[in-house]
Order: C-alpha cells, then sequence, then structure tokens
C-alpha cells in the first residue's frame, strides 16, 4: 500500500488501524481471535462468521470433544485464512458447514456444549 518514501497519514483506535495513502482510506482489523475466544462465544459456545467468506476445511466433527483454543474451522475471507478456534472446553453438538461452503457474515458455523 506505502511504497518508499511516500507520505501517509495513520490513526490507531483500539484494535482498529485507518491509513491514509494519496487520499485512499484503508482499514485494519486485528482478526486473530476472530473464533470468538472472548466475549459472545465464550460464555455461549456458538460461534457465527464474523464476515462472508468460503469454509477451506472443517476440523472437527459431531460429538467430538474440544479443547478451548483447538481448531474447529479453517475459513478463507478477504483473500486471508482466518483460524476459528474452539472459545471452551466442550463437545462441538451442531456442525453446520462443510469444505467449500461459501458463509455469510453473521452465519451459525458450530456450537460447542460444555460438559
Amino acid at each position: 500500500i506505502v511504497k518508499k518514501n511516500q507520505s501517509y497519514d495513520s490513526f490507531v483506535d483500539a484494535n482498529k488501524i485507518y491509513l491514509k495513502v494519496e487520499g485512499r482510506y484503508f482499514q485494519f482489523e486485528e482478526v486473530k481471535s476472530y473464533a470468538g475466544l472472548n466475549g459472545e462465544a465464550a460464555q455461549s459456545g456458538v460461534i457465527k462468521s464474523k464476515m462472508p467468506g468460503k469454509i477451506l476445511e472443517t476440523c472437527v466433527s459431531m460429538d467430538q470433544k474440544v479443547q478451548k483454543g483447538e481448531l474447529l474451522i479453517i475459513m478463507e475471507s478477504m483473500k486471508m485464512e482466518n483460524s476459528i478456534l474452539s472459545p471452551l472446553d466442550g463437545v462441538v453438538s451442531s456442525l453446520l458447514v462443510t469444505k467449500d461452503d461459501l458463509v455469510e457474515a453473521d452465519q451459525l458455523l458450530i456450537e460447542i456444549t460444555q460438559e
């Protein structure tokens, strides 16, 4: 985006970075905790897609026991691979996607039930 010796303006706000380069604006947001390790999913075990994308791989199956932080799904969104991790220890009680599925933002992907 920014070339050597090119001027730009930037602003950091919590977990977002805003960048202005040659009259164009860019917004970057950290998606490392994409899985919902914090927030609603950590409490309920319900994991929804944060953005539209394509399921590259499901790494678990129904009724499988999982640990907090374990890889559940790999999803491609905006040309980036996102690892969806389990927000808690439990059992896969609902797996609603398979490889190559296209998903929308806020679509339910998987549910983990605490034992």
